[in-house]
């Protein structure tokens, strides 16, 4: 997990026992392979596919791997290619044949038309993939938030302009609202999102490793402060 680079490019999550793959693409891999195990663990990932191997194999069946690191312009792009390449819709894991279209990417059939909104900033983006690129999170991410898939994408929640603003939801236990100390930096934050935020380290990451799920979040420890 330590290996995985916080850059962008192409990866493919490859299943060890019959060699299928799921080719993805983000502009931080480390933080967009946290969100995929995430997903995976909790039986909600986008991909039934992908997910129903998941449940069969088990986790340490399926590793994450570096394709290709490419600029953040060329992401779909190069995603497309090697989707292609490695035909992962008919014989892997892929859901989509075409790259920025389909509800499980976008939630719009052409993304650069379709401007973003960030809740916590009130910016907006002209698309996906500029907010992607503007704000290091992982355009899958982003799109996911759009279409009501998931909460937040490194630890931000967004909404295509136009559309109702998300409600936030507090945690169990005020979770993402307690004050949250990186061991090697000491540094505290009034928050989990306030950590995220300033790091560019996922959200969902840096609340396992308070929890002692995970040892690390970008290669960072951290603990709530009492």
């Amino acid at each position: 997990m330590e290996s995985i680079p916080k850059k962008s490019g192409i990866y493919q999550i490859r299943n060890l026992v019959n060699g299928k793959v799921y080719v993805g693409s983000s502009v931080n891999m480390y933080d967009r392979w946290c969100e995929h195990k995430s997903e995976l663990k909790h039986n909600s990932h986008h991909s039934q596919k992908l997910q129903r191997a998941y449940n069969k194999y088990g986790e340490h069946n399926l590793i994450f791997e570096v394709i290709e690191q490419v600029d953040t312009l060329e992401l779909l792009d190069k995603e497309q290619y090697y989707i292609n390449l490695y035909n992962s819709v008919e014989n892997g894991y892929n859901i989509c044949k075409e790259t920025g279209k389909g509800p499980t990417l976008y939630g719009k059939s052409n993304p650069k038309s379709h401007p973003v909104i960030c809740l916590e900033t009130g910016e907006v983006f002209e698309s996906i993939i500029e907010a992607s690129k503007q704000t290091n999170t992982s355009s899958m991410g982003i799109g996911q938030c759009c279409i009501g898939k998931q909460n937040t994408a490194n630890g931000l929640h967004w909404y295509y302009k136009g559309d109702k603003p998300p409600t936030i939801k507090t945690p169990v236990n005020g979770g993402y609202k307690r004050p949250v100390i990186c061991i090697e930096t000491q540094k505290q934050y009034s928050s989990i999102v306030e950590a995220s935020i300033d790091t560019n380290i996922n959200k969902k990451c840096i609340g396992d490793c308070c929890l002692g799920k995970q040892q690390t979040a970008g290669k960072l420890h951290w603990k709530y402060v009492d």
